[in-house]
């Protein structure tokens, strides 16, 4: 933890985590091995009253800790976006690892351009063959739709001026899947000017295809399109669906 900060720093990063003391160890120490200078950025994790080790782990090694009672990681991340000092707010799930440069492309691209949001690609951790053509399939429908104005910002890897974050309202936190997904859409909506950037790389656990398998994931992601469409309920509280105590990314 930094201590004896008195400037506020360019960069709050906030860590929503639920019962992931397998992975928000190396997920925090990531944050912390970082090439951008330490005083530039500050590390908040919001925890949903985890019943296993993730809040000692976390209070050994970040800024503050926070708690949110909706069981939303939409309503963690806000209620992080909310306490950030940061004049950027940047999310990263418990189950990831940034790359070295992460916080730093992050500080040029907002430095470089009059954006207000960024999102960026995701690297399987220990892929099998399926798990490469996944993520390669996710990442350049990504950009794709960035091309075509409809921007996709993954809750694993994005960012956002903090201003105009909190006026777009964050994410909604009754939205139970896609709910990056539907922010990033609704941001860009209210003229926010957003990029999709292929350098701005997470690793992340590809658990989810592992545990549920490609086709299954497809068929809920087409469900939580229409869902999003229609503006009806998701059926399914996928996140907390998920095994998060077999073995660690596979």
């Amino acid at each position: 933890m930094r201590k004896g900060r008195f400037a506020a720093p360019y960069i709050s990063v906030v860590v929503p985590a639920w019962n992931e003391e397998k992975y928000i160890g190396r997920t925090l120490r990531s944050l912390l091995d970082q090439s951008l200078e330490r005083s530039e950025y500050e590390i908040i994790v919001v925890d949903g009253h985890s019943k296993d080790g993730t809040v000692a782990i976390a209070r050994k090694l970040v800024d503050r800790v926070l708690f949110e009672d909706r069981k939303s990681i939409g309503y963690a991340r806000n209620v992080g976006a909310r306490a950030a000092s940061g004049e950027i707010v940047a999310f990263i799930d418990a189950d990831s690892i940034a790359t070295r440069n992460w916080l730093l492309r992050i500080k040029k691209i907002f430095r470089r351009r009059s954006l207000a949001g960024v999102g960026g690609f995701g690297v399987p951790i220990n892929p099998t063959p399926k798990d490469r053509f996944a993520f390669l399939l996710l990442n350049y429908y990504w950009k794709l739709t960035s091309w075509l104005g409809i921007y996709h910002f993954v809750g694993f890897n994005c960012a956002y001026r903090r201003k105009e974050f909190l006026a777009a309202g964050g994410y909604n936190p009754d939205i139970r899947f896609l709910e990056d997904v539907e922010l990033s859409i609704r941001f860009r909506s209210l003229g926010n000017r957003c990029k999709v950037s292929r350098r701005l790389k997470v690793l992340t656990s590809p658990r989810r295809i592992s545990q549920k398998g490609l086709l299954r994931i497809l068929g809920i992601c087409v469900v939580g399109y229409w869902c999003l469409l229609t503006k009806t309920r998701f059926p399914w509280d996928y996140a907390h669906e998920i095994d998060k105590h077999g073995k660690v990314d596979r």
